[in-house]
């Protein structure tokens, strides 16, 4: 720990860690994450690529399979379905 303080706005995911700026974190974008998770998605083949190279649209969602993907995964793991379903936002 370089003394950072955690609280609720404190970001999950920063552009960089830098012990010189520790006290003002700044969050990566979401179209950083959308870029990050498409370029995952591809590399891992969870998501088979699209055969038009003009057409970026798949037949399975994006953020929507990886969430999917998660669960599947978990849920194989033997994770307990609280965890899992707090883990995924939904009201428990």
């Amino acid at each position: 720990m370089q003394g950072e303080t955690l609280t609720d706005t404190t970001p999950v995911i920063r552009k960089e860690f830098s012990s010189l700026n520790v006290e003002r974190p700044e969050a990566i974008t979401i179209h950083t994450i959308d870029w990050l998770i498409s370029k995952l998605l591809d590399k891992s083949c969870i998501r088979p690529k699209s055969e038009n190279k003009l057409k970026k649209r798949t037949s399975i969602m994006q953020n929507h399979g990886f969430r999917k993907y998660f669960e599947t995964s978990a849920r194989l793991a033997g994770m307990d379905s609280l965890l899992i379903d707090r883990c995924m936002g939904h009201k428990t």
